[in-house]
């Protein structure tokens, strides 16, 4: 009975990881043939366990299900006993943020902002350090500089989804999803 248990254990894990892969695969396609929109103005959902419903006290874990910051804490503590082969693998799972936020956490930094699904952050609120941000994005509506966005400098959000060119999808308190660069977030550095 317990194999069982195990195996099917096994089966519900590698069926989630395949979606998550597809789903990965799927917003991959998208985002190169352009076809990426705007999402509607809903709240933000999330899967997995989250007592609370508070959105603030959890992160996407590499697997596409949200993990609370007890559980990065303890992926961190864990991943200093991992083989070379396990942290590689970890590694590669939670990206270049993530990755940097277990390194930060193994190594008792606090104060940096991560890039990272479900993760609350503030925009920042100088007005020359708030349009520069937008650099990349000159002229560009979805991603670039609006008057919309001018009127969120300095408050807080949560990143709904990243991108891999470095623009994630920010929910605020009034339930407006609204697009920018990583360069937005206070407390972000890309090294």
């Amino acid at each position: 009975a317990a194999a069982a248990a195990s195996d099917g254990d096994v089966v519900a894990k590698a069926r989630a990881e395949l979606a998550a892969a597809k789903a990965n695969l799927e917003m991959a396609k998208q985002e190169a043939s352009g076809a990426r929109k705007q999402p509607a103005a809903t709240a933000p959902k999330t899967e997995g366990s989250n007592p609370s419903g508070r959105l603030e006290d959890v992160k996407m874990n590499y697997s596409g299900k949200v993990m609370t910051q007890a559980e990065w804490e303890d992926l961190s503590e864990k991943f200093k006993d991992m083989n070379l082969i396990e942290q590689f693998q970890t590694n590669s799972k939670v990206g270049p943020q993530g990755r940097r936020k277990l390194k930060a956490l193994r190594e008792g930094q606090t104060g940096r902002a991560f890039i990272l699904p479900g993760e609350r952050v503030r925009l920042l609120k100088e007005d020359n350090a708030f349009r520069a941000a937008f650099k990349r994005f000159p002229g560009q509506s979805l991603n670039g500089y609006t008057a919309e966005k001018w009127a969120k400098r300095g408050q807080e959000c949560i990143i709904e989804k990243t991108f891999n060119d470095k623009t994630i999808t920010c929910v605020f308190a009034d339930g407006i999803r609204l697009d920018f660069p990583w360069e937005i977030v206070d407390g972000y550095v890309d090294d």
